[in-house]
């Protein structure tokens, strides 16, 4: 998933300045793939595995199309 989605922001970013997108992308990635496992075993020893992985489940569906709907690209008006 990591892979794909790292290619997904090489891909929208333009060329002059891909590699400090791509940077910035790593950057958000890392402390989510290092704090996400600790969260979910906190909720899991709180509310139980069911309902940890049910509201896991909640973030994963709602997540990339409130993304994609976020960074909708917003078009630009020109005035003369």
């Amino acid at each position: 998933m990591i892979p794909g989605l790292q290619d997904v922001a090489a891909g929208i970013a333009p060329a002059s300045s891909r590699g400090t997108d791509v940077a910035v992308w790593v950057d958000a990635a890392r402390p989510g793939q290092t704090v996400g496992p600790l969260v979910a075993g906190a909720a899991s020893g709180a509310v139980g595995a069911l309902t940890t992985f049910a509201g896991g489940a909640l973030v994963a569906a709602v997540l990339p199309p409130a993304l994609a709907w976020a960074l909708e690209p917003v078009p630009v008006r020109h005035t003369a």
